[in-house]
């Protein structure tokens, strides 16, 4: 088990990063399905209402939309062409032995 000193100290050494560390109480049984329920529903909704702030395209199946066309189009700045480059991606895949 990694201690909580230990877990401080990786989570400070990047000092730009602003953190604070939180503890929570068991949660109480009695609300705890219908929190989850809630949860979902929540979920559920970014996709199929209109998106709570911000682009539409980082919320729900416009997201998907956005993302395949953004990796499928090889002149997109975030292609897949150009994230993983063949001549890349073959070498680390011979690292790997089966």
């Amino acid at each position: 088990m990694i201690s909580a000193g230990a877990l401080d100290a990786a989570r400070a050494r990047v000092k730009k990063d602003k953190f604070r560390v939180v503890t929570f109480d068991p949660p109480i049984a009695d609300k705890l399905a219908s929190a989850v329920q809630l949860g979902i529903c929540d979920s559920i909704k970014l996709f199929t209402e209109p998106p709570p702030k911000g682009s539409k395209s980082n919320f729900g199946l416009l997201a998907y939309d956005w993302w395949i066309k953004q990796l499928t189009n090889p002149r997109a700045r975030m292609s897949w062409e150009k994230e993983f480059p063949k001549s890349r991606t073959k070498s680390r895949l011979s690292q790997f032995q089966y």
